[in-house]
């Protein structure tokens, strides 16, 4: 399981927050569990739904404790229904909204996935704000009868208030817009969805009409059958109801069982639901289970294990002896110290032995000690640590840091802040260190 694989598990990264912090929310506590669809009978299908919960915010929201997800744990999430195998992927998606910044990140893993082949279905529950902006930027979208996506003006804290972010038509806010502009056209033309549906989730003076002969328009037609959604004074918020009838939704499913025969998946698919790691345990909070109790000190060990060890890329300044002058016949024992810049190869092997105090220190829990994605994520450490060393043994001191980087990935999913390694340890900072 790669380090991006195993990022299913909101719990695992707080694991490593400590991890890279001195070297460099998947909303509740589960085990992915397979299920046959009702009236299926078992076969040999080898098609699988692989289901990500996303229960939560978009990115961390600060002074708000609710599941956070980010761009980098999609990513990972979406990587390991690959490796799963899966046919197809369904966002179960159910928040408030979240960072614009976060959002924008997320629309671009999922057109890249899109792009590159994979079949993204998007299950909003209630969807709103950046929600219904991932949403909107999956190719297929399935509905539940109680189905709410939209809202998605964006907004700013304002005193003990909220009002609406400026859109500014200055060329610098207009610079900073153009990126994700570029991206949604992308997005419009890989999803064949009029962006008329977006911009009146995300501006209030928009209109949106929808005729089932010409589609959607931001104004009306001269058509008799035009009917209007949004009259550009509320800001637009969808029913399931009204996303069948205007075919943005492809079908309604009343429970996760019932994805495989909507999606025409074959007799026999399996639904795995892998939602995200306990975010109770993420933030150490008691959630009532034994289980997650061993999760959390098994996190806590591994943590433990990071925190003990400072891994400095940089080339120090060492402190060397050599023997002194010879003065005369008693003398010649004595040695000097003096301040030598370390070789590549001291470098590479001080490191090493850093990365092998942290390995020396990590728990070795059995599988059955706790939940899968905890072990495997355990595992991959090692894995990562020991591609980083090889890497150290040829002195490719940046190709090590970029592997121990990945973990860095993981940290940012899990505890809502950006994880970064220090650029002072990069092995290119300027200047040495004692």
């Amino acid at each position: 399981m790669k380090i991006s694989g195993f990022i299913k598990y909101r719990t695992f990264a707080q694991l490593i927050c400590a991890i890279l912090c001195t070297i460099t929310t998947l909303a509740q506590p589960c085990n992915a569990q397979t299920t046959q669809p009702k009236n299926t009978p078992a076969s040999s299908s080898t098609e699988l739904v692989y289901v990500i919960a996303l229960h939560g915010n978009v990115g961390k929201i600060p002074g708000d404790n609710d599941p956070a997800f980010t761009a980098d744990y999609l990513q990972s999430a979406l990587n390991a229904a690959a490796k799963a195998k899966a046919t197809v992927v369904v966002l179960d998606i159910e928040g408030p909204g979240g960072l614009v910044t976060e959002m924008q990140a997320m629309v671009k893993v999922l057109l890249d996935a899109q792009v590159s082949g994979t079949r993204i279905v998007a299950l909003p529950r209630d969807a709103f704000s950046a929600w219904s902006i991932v949403s909107l930027a999956c190719k297929e979208i399935v509905v539940t009868p109680t189905t709410r996506m939209g809202a998605a003006v964006s907004i700013k804290r304002q005193g003990n208030g909220f009002v609406e972010a400026p859109d500014g038509k200055d060329a610098v806010s207009q610079k900073f817009a153009a990126p994700f502009n570029a991206l949604w056209r992308q997005v419009t033309d890989l999803t064949g969805r009029s962006p008329c549906i977006a911009e009146a989730m995300r501006t209030q003076t928009n209109e949106l009409w929808w005729s089932p002969s010409k589609g959607f328009a931001d104004k009306k037609g001269a058509e008799s059958d035009w009917q209007q959604l949004d009259d550009g004074v509320a800001v637009l918020c969808l029913t399931g109801a009204e996303m069948l009838k205007t075919k943005i939704a492809i079908g309604e499913v009343k429970s996760q069982d019932e994805l495989p025969l909507l999606l025409h998946c074959a007799p026999g698919t399996q639904i795995k639901v892998a939602s995200s790691a306990s975010v109770a345990m993420a933030k150490n909070m008691p959630s009532g289970k034994k289980q997650d109790e061993t999760n959390r000190k098994i996190i806590a060990k591994i943590r433990e294990a990071w925190s003990l060890t400072t891994i400095d890329f940089r080339t120090k300044i060492v402190i060397r002896t050599r023997p002194a002058p010879p003065e005369g016949m008693f003398n010649n024992n004595k040695v000097v110290k003096y301040e030598d810049i370390e070789s590549d190869s001291e470098r590479s092997l001080r490191i090493q032995g850093a990365l092998a105090k942290v390995q020396q220190r990590l728990p070795h829990p059995s599988s059955k000690d706790c939940d899968s994605d905890i072990f495997e994520g355990l595992e991959e450490i090692r894995t990562t640590i020991k591609e980083a060393t090889n890497a150290l043994r040829g002195n490719a001191f940046d190709a090590a840091w970029d592997r121990l980087g990945q973990v860095r990935k993981v940290m940012s999913i899990f505890t809502g802040t950006d994880g970064a390694m220090d650029p002072k340890l990069h092995p290119s900072a300027l200047g040495h260190s004692k």
